[in-house]
């Protein structure tokens, strides 16, 4: 609609890349993605996820620590950066990313809706037994 402001994800013209934002504080993530490859930021631990999209469209094999797409990385990394605003630049310091401080994962009892059938994103976490919640077997 002409009220909207932006560029539309589906049209014609082609963002040069688009990023993305779930969660805040300890539960966030970001995302960009430019042409196939995807990179995933997450805050808590520092950690990043890379993908080629046309080759791994199941996003099963992380490219971020593969000296072959180090240069990649950094490019995405930096779109990443500019894209960030608020309490996400926290996470920066002279410019580089350091998230926030690893923690420590604890199972609790999971009495959600998250351990109904289907598919979740996240992915549930695991029970006390260390089987995915809402996963058979």
């Amino acid at each position: 609609p002409e009220t909207v402001e932006g560029v539309s994800m589906v049209g014609e013209s082609r963002r040069p890349y688009l990023f993305g934002e779930v969660g805040e504080g300890p539960m966030a993530t970001r995302m960009i993605r430019q042409d196939q490859y995807k990179l995933i930021y997450y805050p808590t631990g520092n950690r990043f996820q890379l993908f080629d999209l046309d080759a791994d469209p199941q996003e099963l094999n992380d490219l971020s620590e593969t000296d072959s797409h180090a240069a990649l990385r950094q490019r995405l990394t930096a779109l990443l950066v500019d894209e960030l605003y608020g309490n996400d630049e926290e996470w920066l310091q002279e410019g580089e990313l350091v998230g926030l401080p690893d923690k420590e994962w604890q199972p609790v009892k999971n009495r959600e809706l998250s351990g109904q059938r289907g598919l979740h994103w996240p992915p549930p976490p695991p029970d006390l037994s260390g089987r995915q919640v809402g996963m058979p077997g």
